[in-house]
């Protein structure tokens, strides 16, 4: 069970819009949405990326698109954190936990 149409129309796209994202014909995409034919693991993970949701989501086998999923910000902060030194890295996690507990969001 794919969630194609779902997460287009919360994007309020039409399937000739998204078609042109993936580099689709409308008619391809309809297919999809439709299930009458199922798009490759390629086209998979670029929607899936594009939708911001994890792959079991996308797939229908998971109810919640969020869970084992990072976030674009979470993502790039994570990026951002590799390739710190690990000095930088201490100080970063140290910085981050301070700003926790001063919100008393974390023990």
């Amino acid at each position: 069970m794919l969630r194609l149409k779902e997460l287009r129309q919360e994007k309020k796209l039409t399937q000739v819009e998204i078609a042109k994202i993936f580099n689709l014909t409308q008619g391809t995409y309809s297919n999809y949405e439709n299930e009458t034919t199922q798009p490759d693991m390629k086209i998979l993970i670029e929607m899936a990326d594009h939708f911001d949701v994890s792959l079991d989501y996308l797939v229908g086998r998971s109810f919640v698109n969020d869970v084992g999923y990072l976030t674009k910000d979470e993502k790039e902060i994570l990026t951002v954190y590799r390739e710190m030194t690990e000095d930088n890295k201490q100080i970063y996690y140290q910085e981050g936990r301070g700003i926790l507990l001063a919100q008393g969001l974390k023990n």
